[in-house]
């Protein structure tokens, strides 16, 4: 699962640099259809924000390597395949042969060339063998000693033992001195209040994510209208949705996000015409503002056309209050959105 999540932030991180070469193709008017719609000025301030967005990205891929390297550290290595011998007769090989000359040591012995017959087995001798007489210990001195014997005779029991009198070296028990000892004073917490401390939020420690999807298949979505959704999966406190308000997605505007959705449309009469997909937000300017996604419809009547999008959200100075986004169309024709994907994540 945690090489599935790094493989899912590269996806998300590519769509956010096509979008970027895109924004840049369309300021400098080389997308086809587009002209050079900016002055230096702007043109440089441009490459000031997709420089400082490069930079950001590059951080990302140095935390992403950094938990790859550690999740394939915890993976077991699979053990390899076992050698297979090749297949055919394999000659066995010749006998090691000591080189000419002088040597140290003599060399190993050589058997004679020829056949050579076993030996005959063994034959006991004929006639009776006498059973060899038992073992009797030599005469004379020996070097173990004999074990002790007792005495005949009562032997008395040996008196209890007792201690000798006189002083003894261990000290006598400390004895509490006489006398009244009055009890310790209750230990009394120092004046003044003490707040407690606050309980810890587990969603507090991850990143907020949202992820929508359409309302339901084959949506037609007017012109001038925002797309409705419904949650898929949500985490942390930082971004919001409700039923009431569908089609609008509520942030923290003192955050930044990243922005990425796929949509498949199709047209309800065959034409090919242009539109526009604009990320509304609301306030004007909590956010700061990003290319709208163009496309053009084709010719062909009832066939779904996949758009992809993704964007970074950097937030502006000066606001504290709930920022709101949504998707509107702006499109001579309304459309009908067959499937839908929203993800925001928290930076």
């Amino acid at each position: 699962m945690i090489i599935a999540s790094i493989a899912m932030e590269e996806l998300a991180l590519s769509h956010i640099l096509n979008a970027e070469g895109e924004k840049l193709q369309y300021i400098l008017g080389t997308l086809p259809g587009t002209e050079p719609c900016a002055c230096p000025h702007e043109v440089l301030s441009i490459n000031k924000s997709v420089t400082a967005l490069l930079e950001a990205v590059t951080q990302n891929q140095m935390l992403l390597k950094n938990k790859l390297e550690r999740a394939l550290e915890a993976c077991p290595h699979p053990c390899p395949p076992p050698c297979k011998p090749e297949p055919g007769p394999h000659p066995a090989p010749p006998p090691c042969k000591p080189e000419p000359g002088p040597h140290p040591c003599p060399p190993p012995c050589r058997p004679e060339p020829g056949p050579h017959p076993a030996p005959p087995p063994c034959r006991p001798e004929p006639g009776p063998h006498p059973a060899p007489p038992p073992c009797r210990p030599e005469s004379g001195s020996h070097p173990c000693p004999p074990p002790c014997r007792p005495e005949p005779g009562p032997h008395p029991a040996l008196p209890p033992c007792r201690p000798e009198p006189g002083p003894h070296p261990c000290p006598p028990p400390c004895r509490p001195e006489p006398g009244p000892h009055p009890a310790l004073p209750p230990c009394k917490p120092e004046p003044g209040p003490h707040p407690c401390p606050p309980p810890c939020n587990p969603e507090a420690c991850f990143k907020s994510a949202l992820q929508l999807e359409g309302q339901r298949r084959d949506l037609l979505w007017k012109q001038g209208y925002c797309l409705p959704w419904r949650p898929l999966m949500r985490r942390g406190a930082e971004l919001r949705w409700n039923e009431q308000n569908p089609g609008h997605i509520f942030l923290n505007p003192g955050k930044a996000y990243v922005v990425q959705y796929t949509l498949n449309i199709s047209t309800a009469y065959p034409a090919e015409e242009a539109g526009t997909i604009i990320l509304k937000q609301a306030p004007c300017g909590a956010f700061m503002e990003i290319l709208p996604l163009y496309f053009k419809t084709e010719c062909r009547e009832n066939w779904p056309q996949t758009l992809h999008y993704a964007a970074m959200l950097y937030p502006c100075m000066g606001r504290s209050s709930e920022a709101e986004l949504c998707l509107v169309l702006k499109s001579p024709n309304s459309l009908y959105v067959e499937q839908a994907i929203m993800n925001i994540i928290e930076l």
